[in-house]
Parts: C-alpha cells; structure tokens; sequence
C-alpha cells in the first residue's frame, strides 16, 4: 500500500504532465488560427516531452517501490534503483528547466522587435544555455568512475564536487533566472507610449509565469532538507523528503511550460488578445500616424510650392501688361519709413519719367 507522498508524486505525475500537454496542444491550436508555427511552438514541446519523460521516470519508481521508502528499509537492489532514478532524473530536470526557458525568450523576442532587445535576448539564451551546458557535465563526472551514482558497494569512488553544493547552487540559479525571464520584457514594456492599463494587461499575461517562482523556491527548501538532514536520527523523514523533491521537480517544470503557453490562448477566445497583437496594433497605430503626417506635410509642401508658382506667375503676367501698355511712361508712388502705402489725402508723391516716342 502507498503511504501518502508516494500518493501525491503518482497524483502530480499524471495530472500536471497532462496539464502540460493539454496547453501545448491549445498552443499549437492557437497559432494555427494566427499564423503558422514558430520556432518557440517547438521549443515548447521538446520541453513538454522532457516532461513526460520526467513523469514516466517517477511513475516507475513508485510502482517498482523504491521512492517514499525510509533509507534503512531499501534493500541493495533498491538502493541501486533509487539512486539510478535520481540520477537520470537530475538530467532530464536540467535539460527541461533551460529548454522551456529559452524557448520564453524566443517567444520575447517575437514579440519586441528593437534590435536592442533581441541583442539582450539573445546573450540571456547564451547565458541559460551554458548554465545547462555546465551543469550536465558537472553532474556527469561528479563522481569517478560514473557508476558509483548508484553502485552503492562502490569502494573506489572519487568524489569531484561538493554535490550538495552543486545542487543548491543550481536550483538558486534556477530560481535567479526565472526571476529575471519574468522581469526582462518589462524595461521594453515601460517604454511603449501606450496607457497604462494596457501596459499592466500586457505584464500580467507575461507574469503568468509566477507561480513558476514560487514552485523553485519550495523545491530548494525540499533540497536543503534532503541534503543537510541527518537520516540516523530521523529515519524515517527519508521518504517523504525524497519524494517531494520528485514532486516538487514535476510541478515547477510543467507548470514552466503551461506558463509559456498561456500568453498564446488569445486567438481562441472571441475577441482575445494576446502580448503580440497588443504590441503589433500599437505599432502598425504609430506606424499609421506616422504615414499619415509624412502625407499632410509632403501635401502641404505641394501645396504651398504651387500657390508660390502662380503668384510668381501672375507677377509676371502682370509686368509684363504693365510694360506693353505704359511703355513711355512709368509712375511710382512713394511711401515713408512709417511704411504706408497709400499718400495721405491732400498729398502726392510722384516720380515722373518722360522718354521721347
């Protein structure tokens, strides 16, 4: 009979890879109606499938009988089983934390197109990726030969790393870089001339992804208790530690890949918007006004340009009457400084020219 943690790790093994599943799938659905997939759709469900192997790795643990167990009742045999579990369960954990993280920042990245942001996006997706990169070799050769992960009878085993510190030191990167995948579009946001009410709709769908934070932040307190808790004295806390790290290692990556999935639900709800086309309308609205006071000005320079040539013309036109009919005698009226026109009554000023016919 299963005691209730091995309950809650089958319970959490099945639901939340089908959460996962079920909004990879509206994803795909969504993108359909818009447009056509993108490289972060894909991205997205090589993490779901991490995650159904994740699942598929602690549901075979639990039928075999070996996670929720107290350490002193496992058996060699089980011993074994357990630690090649735990083993291949910390790369798949790895790999599916970095994936689905980089696979947000491409979604990012379609959505703010300055040439600054995607710069920035792209160095972030270097740096997770490297994060992942050097954490799975750590773990590979964290211990020579590598068969000593789990051969419990080993006796010529090397360790190479503090393992508890590489643990804890990964799951708080883990939880530093969601906590700035959550906070990166915002300095973007922030920037757009657009109100604010539609700026905080558009952080909020982005921030869906919190509770994410919350799930890493209980899955290191799990690992604190796992490694710093002395098993001799409280035997039987083995098995229920263990099992809610495992528990707690299935939640924070489903619910990472359901949280990347959610800004793109809008196209399935009547009238649903999602951070792209929020951004996008906000754009192609600039862009609009923009196009639109190009045209006033390139009209109104026209305009002016051709009421200049036909003053120009109409002078002319008239000069040239004024030539043809008062050819031998030409009259200037004269103003003064105070820049009148017109003499006063009474007063005449007058140049008079006389040439012979």
């Amino acid at each position: 009979m299963m005691n209730p943690t091995e309950s809650a790790l089958l319970g959490v093994s099945i639901a939340f890879p089908l959460l996962a599943t079920i909004s990879v799938g509206l994803r795909f659905k969504a993108r359909k109606i818009k447009s056509s997939l993108q490289a972060d759709d894909w991205v997205t469900l090589v993490a779901l499938i991490l995650c159904l192997a994740l699942a598929a790795n602690s549901i075979t643990g639990v039928a075999i009988g070996v996670i929720g167990k107290s350490q002193q009742s496992l058996s060699i045999q089980e011993a074994t089983a357990l630690l090649k579990i735990i083993y291949g369960d910390s790369f798949i954990v790895f790999a599916t934390l970095g994936v689905v993280k980089i696979g947000i920042l491409i979604f990012y990245k379609s959505i703010f197109i300055s040439k600054r942001f995607k710069t920035c996006a792209n160095i972030m997706m270097l740096v997770v990726f490297l994060w992942w990169f050097s954490t799975f070799f750590a773990l590979l050769f964290s211990v020579s030969p590598i068969t000593a992960q789990w051969d419990v009878r080993s006796k010529n085993s090397e360790q190479n790393i503090n393992f508890a510190a590489f643990l804890m030191t990964h799951a708080s990167m883990d939880l530093f870089f969601d906590v700035t995948i959550l906070l990166f579009p915002v300095p973007a946001i922030t920037k757009l001339r657009m109100k604010r009410n539609r700026k905080i709709s558009v952080i909020a769908i982005l921030w869906l992804g919190f509770f994410c934070v919350v799930a890493s932040s209980v899955r290191i307190w799990y690992f604190k208790e796992f490694l710093f808790e002395d098993f001799t004295y409280h035997a039987d806390a083995f098995g229920p530690v263990v099992s809610n790290i495992f528990i707690w290692s299935r939640i924070e990556p489903c619910c990472s890949v359901v949280a990347a999935c959610l800004p793109t639900f809008g196209p399935l709800f009547e009238n649903g918007r999602t951070p792209e086309s929020i951004v996008a309308s906000f754009r192609s609205v600039l862009s609009i006004r923009s196009s639109n006071n190009s045209l006033s000005t390139n009209r109104a320079g026209k305009d002016s340009s051709e009421i200049a040539k036909k003053t120009d013309a109409e002078n002319a036109e008239a000069r040239a009457h004024w030539q043809s009919v008062h050819s031998s005698a030409n009259t200037t009226v004269e103003h003064d400084s105070s820049g009148r026109l017109e003499p006063r009554d009474g007063e005449i000023i007058m140049e008079k020219t006389f040439s012979s016919q």
